[in-house]
């Protein structure tokens, strides 16, 4: 899968819990687009945007229908994800349509951090 990673921050280091919980939201993301999505290119953006950090992943891939995206318990790498996000004081979306890929987005405020 060809990979594009933007940084559009020049935020140094953050508190190393807050590293480790980014990069398992970015993990999974990565994870779920490698097993599920069948697609060729994914997208990484980390961005300073309105007082918040912005981790995105965007694929390229089969994506799913809306009513899929399910955030809830039953969903474990999901999940997890949310509860990442929470840990962070932060919140998860998810976007995904068939045939339109899958954009998975991680706000986190700054004074979170």
């Amino acid at each position: 899968i060809r990979t594009v990673l933007q940084m559009n921050t020049n935020v140094g280091r953050l508190p190393h819990t807050v590293e480790v919980a980014i990069f398992r939201v970015i993990q999974e993301a990565l994870q779920n687009v490698q097993r599920h999505a069948n697609a060729s290119q994914v997208e990484v953006l980390v961005a300073e945007k309105d007082g918040d950090f912005q981790f995105v992943v965007v694929d390229n891939g089969r994506g799913m229908a809306s009513d899929r995206v399910d955030l809830s318990k039953k969903n474990f790498g999901l999940a997890r994800m949310v509860d990442y996000a929470e840990l962070l004081g932060g919140r998860l979306r998810i976007f995904s349509e068939p045939k339109q890929g899958t954009k998975v987005i991680l706000t986190v405020p700054y004074h979170a951090l």
